[in-house]
């Protein structure tokens, strides 16, 4: 797979934890594959759940 980028700064685009993009990738929504040791992931796919998402950040609002 060519575009690949590392989970860490993946999580750093999608604003997210690890446990959450382990999700995206459990569930197909982003394609993955360990190399090296390190989990590799497709950037377009990173790139297009971000667009989704809003972007990086928390989506839970404000509490006032």
């Amino acid at each position: 797979m060519a575009g690949m980028i590392e989970a860490k700064d993946a999580r750093k685009k999608l604003g997210c934890d690890e446990a959450t993009l382990q999700n995206y990738v459990n569930s197909g929504s982003i394609r993955a594959q360990r190399v090296g040791g390190k989990l590799m992931l497709n950037s377009e796919d990173v790139d297009k759940l971000a667009a989704e998402k809003g972007g990086a950040g928390d989506d839970e609002g404000t509490i006032v």
